[in-house]
């Protein structure tokens, strides 16, 4: 089972630079590295790097990956240290990290009997230590699990790649493990809190957002995904110009969330949290922010800094928790991927709507095609057919 698991170990060292390393004098004992990958602060040994991760994960190393040449073969004893962050929301109910590995477990095909977990005490984190097998190169593999707090859950798996064991090395990979910090900020923009006053808001049939006059003779419609690179840049370029023209009443604009692209994890509970925002008409409100944490890579969208941000917002907390516990965001969802799908030439998100027809958009192109569209409609005969 974990020979699987080390091969995205390696490809991962391609993803991205190293990012710079400083020294701290908060930094634990034993280890004086303080490395920060968008949210998440690791704490490393001398000689050791980390790298971001295509998924939101982040790779630890006891080689330097500033000299590392990709095209040569990695140094004796080689260790690898994969890991991810998830909220606690992802995983099925469990008190602890302990429970939540086993479960895991449970989920993933196994080749023979389910390997042992132990129990690791280092300082007060409790890590679950479950035993691997060989990895591709003949070392060590294993896998560790424990929670940060109550709302965020590390899973990480360790390799040793070449001749090394692995055990000589987990004592630092533990206390790694157990300095892991996240920042749960909730950064928003200077104006998020007053860009949307006294403009109408109102949902489709469907469920979906709407921003603007509801009988607006030009409709703007963005299949979109919080967790979509290319969607942000929507969000940050064209809606500060759609802006203009929905103040004014001549444009409604749609927010069709799609859950199933982009690549941070939690995106749908994070869809669920901005649609429960909706209720509260602070839709618009809570998606600048999911827009803004895409900074915090991939523990952007954590269960607890989609609370924090409710919270920023000065929404009811207890009707917030109750909609994002419930399932009645559910058919707004599903019916979001299915309106997708039946778009002919949909091949992702941002896909943008004008009035039912797909666009090109730039802010440029935008505004001409908006502006077309106005003046086809202030001159219907002139479109008419002979």
């Amino acid at each position: 089972m974990w020979k699987r698991l080390v091969l995205p170990l390696l490809l991962l060292l391609s993803a991205g630079p190293v990012l710079a390393q400083e020294t701290t004098p908060e930094a634990p004992a034993g280890l004086p590295q303080r490395v920060v990958l968008g949210g998440l602060v690791v704490y490393l040994p001398e000689g050791w790097s980390a790298i971001p991760g295509q998924g939101g994960e982040t790779v630890i190393a006891n080689i330097d990956l500033y000299t590392l040449d990709p095209n040569t073969a990695f140094p004796p004893e080689t260790v690898l240290l994969q890991v991810s962050v998830y909220s606690t929301a992802q995983l099925p109910p469990s008190p602890d990290g302990i429970t939540s590995s086993r479960q895991i477990l449970e989920s993933i095909p196994a080749e023979g009997e389910q390997p042992p977990v132990t129990e690791i005490e280092e300082g007060s984190v409790t890590i679950a230590r479950i035993e691997g097998g060989n990895s591709q190169s003949g070392g060590d593999s294993v896998a560790y699990a424990l929670l940060l707090d109550e709302q965020t859950f590390v899973f990480g798996i360790g390799a040793s790649l070449n001749t090394g064991t692995l055990a000589t090395y987990e004592p630092e990979l533990y206390r790694v493990l157990a300095a892991l910090e996240v920042d749960l900020s909730v950064p928003l923009a200077a104006d998020t809190l007053t860009r949307y006053n006294d403009i109408p808001q109102s949902r489709s049939a469907e469920g979906f957002p709407r921003l603007g006059n509801p009988d607006a003779p030009v409709v703007i419609t963005e299949i979109s995904s919080f967790a979509c690179g290319a969607c942000r840049t929507f969000h940050d370029l064209a809606l500060p110009v759609l802006l203009e023209y929905i103040r004014s009443g001549e444009v409604l604009f749609i927010y069709q969330p799609f859950v199933g692209t982009g690549n941070l994890p939690n995106n749908e509970r994070a869809t669920r949290a901005a649609l429960c925002a909706a209720e509260q008409d602070a839709f618009w409100q809570f998606s600048d922010g999911l827009f803004a944490w895409h900074d915090f890579g991939g523990v952007a969208f954590l269960d607890a800094r989609l609370t924090a941000g409710a919270a920023a917002l000065s929404l009811d907390m207890t009707a917030f928790a109750e909609c994002l516990a419930s399932d009645r965001t559910n058919a707004i969802i599903e019916a979001a991927v299915m309106g997708a799908n039946r778009i002919a030439d949909f091949v992702g998100t941002p896909t943008v709507l004008l009035n039912g027809s797909s666009i090109e958009w730039d802010p440029a192109g935008l505004t001409a095609l908006i502006e077309a569209a106005l003046t086809a409609e202030a001159t219907p005969e002139a479109t008419a057919a002979p």
